[in-house]
């Protein structure tokens, strides 16, 4: 073999390894943001393969020329200004678009989770339900070349911020987030017949504040994670209620079913650790009823009895 011939093997051996480098970046692209598994490359291969096989038979008589073009159109691929221009389109689309997945990574029950640019407020169009113990979401999100920030808002979890780059993408893991305390907002018993029409409305010291319609007799809001009262404070409450001497046995059980089926709230973030909190019960004119200030805690469930007001 002459050197011009043995200069022209490596010159088509180097394209063949750029271009195959090329297709398997693209491959591990698409398997990281699509979830698609080798697996399923391998049967995206096959039917080309069938495809082409097809084409084949169907051009009887037409092989040699079908066989050209098909080594035509592979030869003109493997020049080296198709090859950088492949490259370069490739790095540009995959630089503007990157995925976030959500794994629920043994959590259980349902988690809605949404995901949203730093700097806006909670989108609910991106909420979705993450499935226990081993569902999963995927987001698609044009993004900076440089990377962009966003935050999840999961039930029951502290606000996860991520900074999702291109080709790498971010994940989190449910599991690893912190969880926050369920808070468990009640009216008091002697404010039960102002039930009708009333609204409970919570300011954060952030300056959110946010209005909860209460459904007749819904004397509860629980906030967070939807979480079973604790025996210990069940208890606590029918002591508590025991102080009512002149009330008949059925109206404490009464108040008491109003408190221990509360009505739960999804529809604002969940509250974190340390935050300050007041919390007022109104009627639907306006006038306060009775009402709370106090800090969340760090406890995995956290009751609240609002006070009459002027107490």
């Amino acid at each position: 073999m002459n050197q011009q011939a043995s200069s022209e093997v490596g010159q088509l051996a180097l394209r063949i390894v750029l271009l195959a480098t090329l297709l398997f970046a693209v491959n591990a692209w698409v398997v990281r943001h699509l979830g698609l598994g080798f697996g399923e490359f391998a049967l995206i291969n096959s039917f080309i393969g069938f495809v082409y096989l097809s084409i084949g038979v169907l051009a009887k008589g037409q092989e040699e020329s079908f066989n050209e073009a098909v080594r035509h159109a592979f030869t003109r691929a493997l020049t080296l200004p198709v090859l950088l221009a492949l490259y370069m389109l490739v790095l540009v689309l995959t630089s503007f678009v990157s995925s976030v997945t959500i794994l629920a990574a043994g959590e259980s029950g349902d988690i809605s989770a949404r995901l949203t640019a730093e700097g806006r407020p909670p989108d609910e169009s991106t909420r979705e339900v993450v499935p226990g113990p081993d569902g999963m979401v995927r987001y698609w999100r044009f993004i900076s070349p440089f990377g962009s920030s966003f935050y999840l808002l999961a039930d029951g979890y502290l606000r996860q911020p991520l900074q999702v780059r291109p080709w790498i993408g971010a994940t989190v893991r449910l599991s690893e987030l912190i969880r926050l305390p369920s808070i468990l907002l009640r009216i008091p018993y002697q404010k039960h017949g102002a039930l009708q029409a009333s609204v409970l409305r919570i300011q954060l010291e952030t300056g959110e504040q946010y209005n909860i319609e209460l459904a007749a007799f819904r004397a509860s809001v629980l906030l967070g994670r939807d979480e079973m009262v604790p025996v210990s404070i069940q208890e606590a409450w029918r002591s508590e209620l025991r102080t009512l001497s002149d009330a008949p046995e059925a109206l404490r059980e009464s108040i008491f079913r109003n408190w221990i089926e509360p009505l739960r709230v999804e529809s604002i973030p969940a509250l974190s650790p340390g935050l300050r909190v007041r919390v007022t019960f109104t009627t639907i004119a306006g006038k306060e009823v009775a009402g709370r200030s106090f800090t969340v805690g760090s406890s995995a469930f956290q009751d609240v009895l609002l006070m009459n007001s002027g107490d």
